[in-house]
């Protein structure tokens, strides 16, 4: 992203090098906003998939109807603080200029664009769980921990003054079950890739 400097960078890779540091913020924004933040319906929209299937053009479809809070690039690096974030930082105050994202595959991007940022949470609280040596294998994130996303949910609501919530996150699919039996008012879309 053309908005993203040198300074982005180094506070990028200090606000997410330490998963103590990334908790620490996320403790401080849940104190200071979390009783503000509206009730958890459930009723939240959630883009899962194989890379490449579609996932985030569905998902930015969602987001633009205005109904939906996401994380968006503003919200970078302090994914997990994303009010306190938007108090520190003039980020997100204007979208800046579109530019094609790294993946090289068309999609622009501006600093108000949502993205799957949320597995920055499941990785600072849950990382050794589900991420190995070898890759990915299957996520049943206990009680607690599914509590605590919903807790950044609200916060993100609260952001955006909404009272849904919309994710694209591929690898929701490794923990899509115990999402979904704890929200079953949300939905969960898993577009195909050629499923022909």
């Amino acid at each position: 992203m053309a908005d993203y400097s040198a300074l982005d960078r180094l506070l990028h890779r200090l606000a997410l090098a330490s998963p103590a540091r990334a908790e620490m913020m996320h403790d401080i924004e849940r104190g200071m906003f979390l009783k503000k933040a509206p009730a958890d319906t459930g009723a939240h929209v959630f883009v899962t998939g194989l890379a490449r299937a579609g996932t985030t053009i569905l998902m930015r479809e969602i987001h633009r109807t205005g109904q939906f809070g996401s994380l968006t690039y503003a919200d970078m690096p302090f994914v997990l603080a994303p009010n306190l974030w938007a108090r520190m930082s003039r980020k997100g105050h204007t979208p800046g200029q579109k530019t094609e994202r790294a993946h090289g595959d068309g999609i622009k991007v501006d600093m108000a664009s949502p993205e799957a940022l949320d597995e920055v949470y499941w990785r600072v609280f849950a990382g050794r769980e589900y991420i190995g040596r070898d890759g990915l294998s299957p996520h049943e994130p206990d009680d607690e921990l599914v509590a605590g996303y919903r807790d950044l949910m609200r916060l993100v609501m609260l952001k955006t003054g909404t009272r849904r919530y919309v994710s694209k996150n591929n690898n929701t699919i490794l923990r899509l079950g115990t999402l979904a039996a704890a929200m079953p008012q949300a939905e969960f879309l898993v577009p195909l890739r050629r499923p022909l």
